[in-house]
């Protein structure tokens, strides 16, 4: 067998075995596996996998053994792309098969938009736009995207027609056909011969009959760049497309033709200004991209650092940058923005590879020298000696974005609410809690973070910390639990090495900071004393200064972990009979564990047992914010005093038949430790004694629902407002917007199942958290498996209460998607309107209508009046004249339902409209 035979014989067994790959048994995927099972040697193997490696064939995960995967079989596998480089230069991809799991798995479960940076972060909501407008029924939603020359409009409109591929709202035929309209500012005739085709004979030299970019684009998408610069008659032709989907061909203006295309258009003007209105108002969805500048820091460098990755592979050469040029591209500002970023890269990157040649090097290295004269003018910085000391590998670059997500993404998520509460002046006393509760889940992704490894100066950081709080908490008479000084350590050292990636949060939210620490302050004025102090002893400790945001972030740690402490959530009663005998041992147990854990109740010798079970009941009702109790009892009779206290529902308690001092101080450790109160039980059973435990399970946890979105806070939130409106009475019910990737993680280990009884989980994806009901959105607003959410929502709601929720969810849903869309009239008015003809045509027409056909019905119905009264047109219908003498019964109906309607607004519904409602009905 010849070499490239062999060769071939390895690549196609590759592709076999990585049809079904199982990441959980990985030893095939390596060379002596796969040398092993052909018969041949081990080298022979080797050399010719990390070949196919290198020319991007196959995926290798750098492990020991090596393991290798074939990239088009993981891409069928994942149904989306598996990039070729991850970052690690020429020599592999991927430094462990957990990476490489988690990129499969992100391919498979995100749309194609995850590979733009920023999907999830500074574009998420862009993203969201266009995700709508694509995916919008029949022909979707005209969409207008805005920004700078070089902030991504183009590639974003590719993106749209990917995802619409991806997810079979576009079929193969459909074509993606891109027209830059600027080519066409001065002759106005040629844009429309173009964009309409033309009739052979149409003009002189028109030979034949030619289709258009529209017929071309027919089930596809049309994007048109640099639309203002189209004449005001090529923008009165495309808005009469927009509305109609019909057309004219350039000489033939007898023949209507038709299209479904989608319609994207991109502008780096003001479209008030460059664009008529009458085409504006026929674009309901315009987003806008922001420049490169105004971008997070964490963006920039992930933008950089994929630049740089595509360098590398497409000179097939690792590269390397010094310090000095990394940090001067990352400070540049760019006028052309990414685009501009990109030019830059491949000049210094062609420079290097240069230099690389003339000196014979096989690696390549940008030094600040190579750096374009653009960017170097006017730099003010340290010799170039001096910046090209430290020099960065592509592996460093990847492992430090990794790592600073978390601190950003937690402030980014925060800092938007807050600018959304202010803003619309909703509770400020929310504030608080909402702080508090995004903190603990940040807290969540830091502990559960298996790829962190503590430094040497990690372990020095967190022993400062603790020293401090110490100091700190002796001088004001308040006791840190170890717990409490582990997360503020854990914060401390994240925030020292990661903080810097909020630098442009900062400047984002500067005055959003300074009013929220405000009323901070005004309301905790103690945790801001302490706050100051910690800061201050920090500072002077660490050498380390924290900004605006790094202070908030810790005025937030402290009082979540602070207020716990002084609250005393869990605590230990002894129980003794004797003059000062319970008191006696509890003093002795906080001396030796330095913490007051423990409280004594002394009971005299000969009190019964309903007297000792009074006088207990008064003291737990005295005790705040208390929620489980270790009750010790010196008689095993008195383990059943619990059957006869009063009062107590809220708090969860633990009895034990025993008060030695040992047991005591093994106890309160446990407390001290913030152990569960199940827990320490478990514990006291393995005692070498044994005593006789009994746990009493009376907390009441409110009842929760948690909405999630794995592209984000915002959407999360939209969801939980969404389902608070839609609720019919008030309820004790919570409704929790939740961090995907920290549930996700962290699973029942969250800590908001400690604190609420959760009924279920809904958003847009599921986190799988173990033995928690999971709903989608769009399941909900459709009514599928409406037993089971049924049946969830029992707990809470009457059967009519239900029902009226169902009604509202879908009346909110629909007009949250109005609001959009409406140009000139008041979306709640219109809607309202709405809902009481939809209800009456369920009435007379005997249709109970799903909730999928009311959201529908909802959205027609209000944007039909709109358009009848703004542009005084109708939409057309083929062989109206038919419809309108078979269904004279249906029209007279809609005529009576739309009756005050038509009254309010002025205007008359034609019959071609009502028979689009006909076909919503009854064909929908």
């Amino acid at each position: 067998m010849t070499g490239k035979d062999t060769r071939h014989q390895v690549l196609e067994y590759l592709e076999q075995i990585t049809e079904n790959t199982d990441f959980q048994s990985a030893e095939k995927y390596s060379a002596a596996s796969i040398a092993g099972r052909l018969n041949i040697s081990r080298t022979a193997a080797s050399q010719y996998l990390n070949e196919a490696a290198a020319a991007g064939i196959l995926v290798k995960v750098n492990t020991r053994p090596v393991y290798f995967f074939d990239r088009r079989a993981l891409e069928r596998k994942a149904y989306g792309s598996i990039p070729v480089q991850a970052g690690m230069g020429f020599q592999g991809n991927y430094s462990s098969l957990d990476e490489l799991e988690q990129e499969v798995l992100r391919a498979k479960d995100d749309s194609v938009f995850s590979r733009m940076i920023g999907s999830k972060g500074s574009l998420s909501y862009n993203v969201e736009q266009c995700k709508a407008a694509i995916t919008y029924p029949k022909a979707g939603l005209p969409i207008l995207l805005l920004g700078e020359t070089g902030t991504g409009k183009s590639y974003l409109a590719r993106m749209m027609y990917e995802y619409a591929r991806q997810k079979d709202i576009i079929g193969p035929e459909g074509q993606y056909v891109s027209v830059n309209c600027a080519e066409y500012a001065n002759n106005a005739e040629l844009f429309l011969t173009n964009l309409f085709g033309y009739r052979k004979g149409a003009y002189t030299g028109a030979d034949k009959d030619r289709k258009g970019l529209i017929a071309m684009s027919d089930g596809g998408v049309l994007f048109l760049d640099e639309v203002h610069c189209l004449s005001s008659q090529c923008q009165e032709k495309l808005f009469h497309f927009m509305d109609k989907g019909q057309y004219h061909m350039v000489g033939d203006n007898e023949r209507w033709y038709t299209a479904r295309t989608r319609i994207v258009m991109a502008t780096t003007e003001n479209p008030e200004m460059a664009l008529l209105k009458t085409l504006t108002r026929r674009i309901p969805l315009v987003t806008r991209l922001a420049a490169l500048e105004d971008r997070p820091q964490q963006e920039k460098k992930e933008i950089l650092y994929s630049l740089l990755c595509q360098e590398e592979q497409r000179i097939e050469r690792q590269i390397r940058i010094v310090g000095g040029a990394y940090h001067r591209i990352l400070e540049y500002q760019f006028s052309g923005n990414v685009g501009e970023m990109v030019n830059c890269v491949r000049t210094c990157s062609a420079n290097a590879y240069l230099d690389s040649q003339r000196h014979g090097e096989e690696q390549m290295t940008i030094y600040m020298h190579h750096l374009p004269d653009y960017v170097l003018k006017n730099y003010v910085g340290q010799s170039e000696e001096t910046e090209e000391k430290s020099v960065l590998t592509m592996e460093e670059l990847r492992k430090e974005l990794q790592v600073q997500k978390k601190i950003y993404l937690f402030n980014r998520d925060l800092l938007r609410q807050i600018r959304r509460i202010l803003r619309e002046q909703e509770d400020i006393a929310d504030l608080v809690n909402i702080s508090r509760n995004r903190f603990s889940q940040y807290m969540d992704e830091i502990s559960f973070d298996t790829n962190r490894e503590d430094s040497p100066k990690d372990n020095l950081y967190m022993e400062i910390v603790k020293q401090v709080c110490q100091q700190v908490g002796k001088r004001r008479g308040i006791t840190f639990s170890n717990q409490d000084i582990l997360n503020v350590g854990r914060f401390i050292c994240d925030y020292i090495q990661n903080g810097s990636s909020c630098g442009a949060l900062l400047r984002e939210y500067e005055g959003e900071i300074a009013k929220v620490q405000e009323i901070f302050r005004r309301q905790d004025a103690a945790h801001d004393k302490l706050c100051t102090e910690l800061i201050c002893e920090m500072r002077n400790n660490l050498g380390k200064n924290l900004n605006a945001v790094g202070i908030l972030d810790l005025f937030i740690a402290i009082s979540t972990f602070a207020v716990q402490s002084e609250s005393r959530q869990t605590i230990g009663i002894v129980l003794a009979h004797g003059y000062s005998t319970a008191s006696s041992m509890a003093a002795t147990a906080n001396d030796l564990l330095g913490n007051h854990i423990f409280d004594g109740v002394d009971m005299p010798v000969n009190v019964s047992s309903e007297e000792i079970a009074r006088k207990i009941a008064v003291y737990i009702r005295q005790l705040h914010g208390v929620k489980d109790i270790i009750l010790m009892v010196d008689f095993g009779s008195l383990l059943d005093i619990y059957t006869k206290i009063d009062g107590i529902h809220d708090i969860n308690l633990g009895m034990i038949g025993d008060t030695s001092l040992k047991l005591m101080v093994m106890i309160g450790e446990y407390i001290r430790d913030g152990m569960p109160i199940s827990k320490i039980l478990e514990a006291v059973e393995d005692y070498k004694f044994r005593p006789e435990c009994h746990y009493i399970e009376n907390r009441k946890k409110t009842m929760a629902i948690l909405s999630v979105c794995a592209t984000g806070m915002g959407m999360a939130e939209r969801i939980a407002d969404l389902l608070a409106q839609s609720l019919p009475v008030t309820t004790e019910l919570k409704m929790i917007p939740y961090n995907y990737g920290s549930l996700s993680d962290a699973g029942r280990q969250s800590p908001v199942f400690e604190k609420y009884n959760v009924l279920f989980i809904i958003g847009t994806s599921d986190p799988g958290v173990e033995g928690v009901p999971y709903i989608s959105l769009d399941n909900m607003i459709q009514q599928h498996n409406s037993d089971e959410i049924n049946g969830l929502f029992s707990k809470v709601l009457s059967r009519e209460e239900l029902r009226q929720f169902n009604d509202n969810l879908v009346k909110n849903f629909s007009l949250t998607n109005l609001v959009g869309h409406l140009t000139i009239l008041n979306p709640q008015k219109v809607i309202e309107f709405a809902e009481k003809i939809i209800r009456l045509l369920q009435i007379r027409t005997g249709v109970p209508f799903k909730n999928k056909t009311k959201v529908g019905l909802y959205i027609h119905i209000c944007c039909m009046i709109e358009r009848l009264i703004v542009d005084k047109v109708c939409v057309s219908y083929e062989d109206v004249e038919r419809f309108e003498e078979d269904k004279k019964e249906f029209i007279g109906i809609v005529r009576e339902c739309f009756q005050e309607a038509e009254k309010y607004y002025g205007l008359a519904i034609p019959v071609s409209e009502i028979a689009y409602l006909y076909e919503y009905i009854y064909n929908g």
